[in-house]
């Protein structure tokens, strides 16, 4: 959830693409805009319940059943996407896919 009023009052945008710029040559960090989005609202958040994001799903990093169950966003980090024929937790995308892949329908889709 973001303020937009709050962000765009504290010119987050101009900034994060400020810091963008200055690593056009990837020398500062390599991965996109979140280190600079991570350094500029550090101090500016609240944080929520780890629900909230089930991270690391494309990672072979084990996560409980609970968790699963009770997960409101599952965030497919890493390079084992569920959309690739190697995906991890293809099970969990499945009902997700035919809403995300609208116009995608060469991907390599897990099998129903």
């Amino acid at each position: 959830v973001i303020d937009m009023h709050a962000w765009e009052a504290s010119n987050i945008t101009g900034l994060v693409d400020s810091w963008a710029r200055r690593n056009s040559g990837r020398e500062l960090w390599r991965h996109g805009s979140q280190p600079p989005l991570l350094l500029l609202l550090h101090d500016r958040v609240s944080w929520l319940d780890a629900a909230w994001n089930i991270d690391g799903l494309g990672h072979h990093k084990p996560q409980s059943p609970e968790a699963l169950a009770t997960a409101r966003i599952l965030h497919w980090t890493g390079p084992l996407k569920p959309w690739a024929a190697n995906g991890l937790h293809q099970d969990l995308w499945q009902p997700f896919a035919v809403h995300c892949w609208r116009g995608f329908e060469d991907a390599v889709l897990p099998a129903t």
